[in-house]
């Protein structure tokens, strides 16, 4: 993260780059993934935990599922939150998982 609440462009290439974002929704997650990056917020609220950042939000749709048996589902998690503890500017990283790939289905459908 830059100063001015700008992504670092080597950080946006990386969450752009197709190998590197099908890794993480098809391998990682299973699941798409939303990640916005930002700063903390400075008016001490706790309204808006943070201000994304100019170009800060990336989506990947996860793929097709990697293993025999698993079924898409409608769900999405809650955003997980973490701000950086050791870095020049503070930055506070979003991630959030929806529609992930699971055997709930085939687990019901066993029974």
């Amino acid at each position: 993260m830059l100063a001015d609440n700008v992504v670092n462009p080597l950080v946006t290439a990386a969450l752009k780059d197709v190998d590197y974002a099908s890794f993480m929704a098809d391998r990682l997650a299973e699941a798409d993934v939303d990640i916005v990056l930002g700063l903390p917020s400075s008016d001490g609220g706790d309204a808006v935990p943070f201000v994304p950042a100019v170009d800060g939000q990336f989506h990947v749709d996860v793929g097709p599922p990697g293993r025999l048996g698993m079924t898409q589902e409608p769900l999405s998690g809650d955003a997980l939150v973490r701000t950086s503890t050791i870095s020049k500017y503070p930055y506070v990283i979003v991630v959030q998982l929806s529609n992930p790939y699971t055997f709930r289905q085939t687990a019901i459908d066993n029974v």
